[in-house]
């Protein structure tokens, strides 16, 4: 919640000192109480998609090592040995495969559609014919 929409909410206007005071209050709410835990998430892409690029990137573009490991601390304090893996292509490749495999290459381009390709990825531009500014190759 903004101070604004605190604002709108109670119907009159709170000083910086009072938000600053009530914000305080919610992170340490007095003796005894335990502070409130927000919980988060700054993640970019969709679960689903981030498990897909990980089974797509393990099934072709991973190596594992004969020897080594790593040892990683989790979140929750648990620590996790993973094998010690290289990637066998740079990442440029891997995005260009992974993109071919969401958006097939045979994909034709419509009559209504903008007619230019992409330099290196060969796809179509994704706006209409004659759109004004640069060419788009990527959904938003």
């Amino acid at each position: 919640m903004t101070k604004e929409n605190a604002e709108e909410w109670l119907g009159f206007p709170i000083s910086r000192y009072e938000w600053a005071s009530a914000a305080d209050h919610f992170s340490f709410p007095g003796p005894d109480k335990p502070p409130l835990v927000m919980k988060t998430s700054r993640q970019k892409f969709k679960t689903d998609v981030l498990i897909d690029l990980l089974g797509f990137v393990d099934e072709e573009h991973l190596q594992r090592l004969a020897f080594g490991d790593n040892s990683l601390e989790t979140v929750h304090g648990n620590t996790m040995q993973l094998d010690a893996i290289e990637t066998t292509s740079s990442f440029s490749e891997i995005s260009r495969d992974y993109y071919n495999k969401v958006h097939p290459a045979g994909r034709t381009c419509g009559e209504d559609q903008c007619q230019q390709t992409h330099p290196t990825t060969r796809h179509f531009c994704l706006q209409s014919r004659g759109h004004d500014g640069r060419c788009k190759f990527t959904p938003e």
